[in-house]
């Protein structure tokens, strides 16, 4: 169970006007302390044991949290590279949820259908048609690991060039970058290192400073056409945004 002050921390006032609820995340929270050791035991069942597991602890692996604990917990041992782990916890979580499907048109308590299932399986076409939902489920949850992880690494990413560039002027961030990741960047595909590095001297002085009466001086004394074509390359590049 979570100590008092976690417990005391998670209530919120119910919407019916009645004494404070626990959140769902707490209740989820509890039901896995509470159960994790049975938890534990269904995910490494095998066939006819994950049948008595059922029969004996229905109330508990019928649950809708049980339900949400193996999908969630199937998707963190992909994450970490744990397929075997996976694999397991996709098989046992496709058994709790096909007993609810099962249920759902009845409209009978899901613990009433666990032995109807397992009857279900003396035919080809029932054992046929939940290995075919275990890989259905098993193909998007490494899909969806896939997407998770690419999406956390873009925030990283993005974090760290945030705080690259707060830490330092551009011109000096941008040589922590790739080529790519600068190209990719620039909104003209233009390298602003290259660009940068092709500025005359009093220009390069400007945009290493950030000094913008230093960027006036130097227009007013360049050849008009050459400064424009010297500024238009670094709004391409990115090392100048106007507005």
């Amino acid at each position: 169970m979570l100590p008092r002050k976690e417990w005391l921390l998670c209530l919120q006032p119910c919407r019916c006007g009645s004494p404070p609820c626990p959140t769902s995340s707490c209740l989820y929270t509890m039901f896995k302390e509470d159960h994790q050791g049975i938890l534990d035991r269904f995910t490494h069942a095998d066939w006819s044991t994950s049948e008595a597991l059922l029969k004996e602890y229905g109330q508990i692996l019928m649950d809708d949290y049980a339900n949400s604990y193996y999908m969630l917990e199937a998707l963190n041992a992909e994450m970490k590279g744990d397929r075997p782990l996976m694999q397991k916890l996709v098989r046992q979580g496709q058994i709790l949820s096909q007993i609810h499907q099962l249920a759902a048109p009845m409209k009978r308590p899901p613990r009433d259908l666990v032995p109807r299932f397992f009857e279900r399986f003396d035919h080809e076409a029932s054992r046929a048609a939940f290995e075919e939902g275990v890989r259905h489920f098993e193909k998007n949850l490494v899909q969806r690991a896939v997407d998770k992880r690419n999406e956390e690494a873009a925030k990283e990413k993005e974090a760290a060039a945030t705080q690259g560039y707060e830490a330092k002027p551009l011109v000096e961030a941008m040589y922590d970058l790739s080529k790519e990741e600068r190209i990719k960047m620039s909104p003209g595909n233009l390298d602003p290192v290259e660009v940068f590095e092709s500025l005359p001297e009093k220009l390069q002085q400007c945009f290493k400073t950030g000094d913008i009466e230093l960027l006036k001086q130097v227009a007013e004394e360049m050849p008009e056409e050459e400064f424009e074509e010297h500024f238009q390359r670094t709004i391409d590049s990115g090392l100048w945004r106007p507005g």
